[in-house]
């Protein structure tokens, strides 16, 4: 097999899970790519062994959190005013703390923009970072909102499938809180020291789809500090079009 061939195959496979409509196995790739099932199987071993995919609870494959990582990266180039980029813009102008933007991509939530205060303590977090999202507020903002399978199933990609339904319990007083108010709370548990509000990004064809949060040192961004720009994140979010959807079949 020639070099250029080495390298086109993983990229058209790449293609084809990237645009499929649902997870796909090797007989699916097999049959779009109309190659053998043995060598797409071969080529999505690669690729998940890589973390550009990844398989689900059921053997299928997915894009996985390296692929987006690289995409996320990539975007940062091309596209920097891109709308989760200006809404962390103008709530860093009015609240001197760290401002995110995650999404909920697969099973995890990733930051997709950040901007952090000028003062040297700040909580450090970058673009294409993974959020754990039972210790983060911005995670329990987004729990709050899905259907109970999925937050499991965000969950069981977090803290492992045997753990995810304890967690899910442990976590249930605090996700219906969040419920009631619209804000998901972290004092210190994601990293020491560090006290952070955050709110879903919600839209009513795609569901939950991630959100906002704000963090700042606890010694310096108090409790009513907190709150008071949680609600800023509230009034944002609402202002918010999704960033994120799953092309529809037949559209270009």
């Amino acid at each position: 097999m020639s070099e250029p061939s080495r390298l086109t195959r993983p990229l058209e496979v790449l293609d084809a899970v990237v645009n499929a409509e649902e997870p796909s196995t090797a007989a699916s790739i097999a049959e779009a790519l109309g190659i053998p099932v043995s060598t797409a199987f071969r080529t999505l071993a690669t690729l998940v062994d890589s973390g550009l995919l990844q398989r689900t609870a059921s053997g299928q494959v997915e894009p996985g959190a390296r692929l987006v990582y690289l995409g996320m990266r990539a975007l940062r180039h091309w596209e920097s005013n891109r709308e989760l980029d200006a809404v962390t813009i103008e709530l860093a102008s009015r609240i001197p703390e760290s401002i995110s933007a995650g999404l909920l991509i697969g099973d995890e939530i990733m930051l997709v923009a950040r901007q952090e205060p000028d003062s040297p303590l700040r909580v450090v977090a970058r673009v294409g970072d993974i959020i754990a999202p039972h210790i983060s507020a911005l995670g329990k903002a987004i729990l709050a909102m899905l259907p109970d399978q999925r937050a499991l199933a965000v969950l069981a990609r977090a803290v492992g499938a045997e753990k995810a339904e304890a967690v899910a319990a442990q976590l249930a007083p605090e996700l219906r809180q969040v419920r009631e108010t619209g804000v998901g709370v972290d004092e210190g548990e994601y990293a020491m020291g560090q006290r952070c509000r955050a709110v879903a990004l919600v839209d009513d064809l795609t569901g939950v789809y991630g959100g906002l949060s704000v963090a700042g040192p606890a010694a310096r961004f108090s409790e009513a500090d907190a709150d008071a720009a949680a609600q800023l994140l509230r009034k944002a979010a609402a202002s918010v079009r999704p960033a994120v959807r799953r092309p529809v079949k037949g559209s270009s």
